[in-house]
């Protein structure tokens, strides 16, 4: 519109409008995040007194299955809360939206962006299949990894009297590098579709900037919705690019949220 009309007061007052919607969205979305941490604490102070009773019970009925997993368990669920990949998960619903807006500026430029939109969807789906059953193997091996060693220290005297220090250090060390090379899995799959969801998402704005370059020529689109339709393709496709980065903190609450349910279904 400022464009066309050539009209300063419209451009300064397009201008403070914009300005002033992004600092009301910066605010809700800050607002979100406190509130997502207060709900995380909440979370904790609740559960934290009972799942740290249930640790020591477990202890004294059974010695054998000690473990401080349920406490870990509960730290993930907690970091869920507080961390970006629960946001990304809730900001996900809005993505057909912004695909809808978008088809409403031009049919063209809705079935490119949605095009993309696939793509890395797809990708998503591959990341999410691969990266749950190397998280599992990772989180078996790091308790076992800490579980012996936990098991090792209650015994530490004996141990160090009897020489065999060396042999349960080899044996840790077999636990931990397991566990590690879980990890190493977990961190390259996340960064080889993390990667490829960046290079579609970047692909996706040059895309729609071309389709709607020619729909301008073609007096079809005025220039204005053209900045209009990247915006929108860059939030329509952002949740789903934070989803593939902060898919392996959702899988690893998720079984820390069975196993947690497990063990106070046991304990009550």
């Amino acid at each position: 519109r400022v464009l066309s009309s050539r009209s300063e007061p419209t451009l300064y007052a397009l201008t403070i409008l914009v300005v002033f919607l992004m600092i009301l969205l910066g605010v809700l979305m800050f607002a979100r995040a406190r509130l997502m941490t207060r709900l995380a604490n909440r979370l904790d102070d609740q559960l934290g007194p009972r799942v740290f009773e249930l640790v020591f019970r477990v202890g004294l009925e059974q010695p054998s299955r000690t473990s401080l997993q349920p406490l870990d368990d509960l730290a993930a669920l907690r970091h869920l809360l507080a961390g970006g990949a629960l946001m990304a998960l809730l900001d996900a619903p809005f993505i057909p939206l912004f695909f809808m807006v978008l088809y409403i500026l031009h049919p063209w430029v809705g079935t490119t962006a949605l095009g993309f939109g696939v793509v890395i969807g797809i990708l998503a789906l591959i990341n999410s299949g691969q990266a749950g059953g190397v998280i599992r193997e990772g989180q078996h091996q790091r308790r076992q990894s800490r579980d012996f060693l936990l098991n090792s220290l209650r015994n530490a005297d004996a141990v160090q009297s009897m020489g065999m220090l060396e042999s349960l250090r080899l044996h840790w060390l077999r636990a931990h590098l397991g566990e590690t090379a879980e990890q190493t899995r977990s961190s390259d799959l996340g960064s080889l579709y993390g990667t490829a969801a960046t290079v579609v998402r970047n692909m996706a704005r040059v895309g729609v900037t071309a389709v709607s370059a020619y729909l301008i020529l073609q007096l079809e689109m005025s220039p204005g919705l053209l900045i209009a339709a990247m915006i929108l393709t860059g939030r329509a496709l952002s949740p789903l690019q934070s989803l593939i980065a902060g898919w392996p903190q959702l899988v690893e609450a998720r079984l820390a949220y069975r196993r947690l349910a497990e063990m106070l279904d046991l304990y009550p």
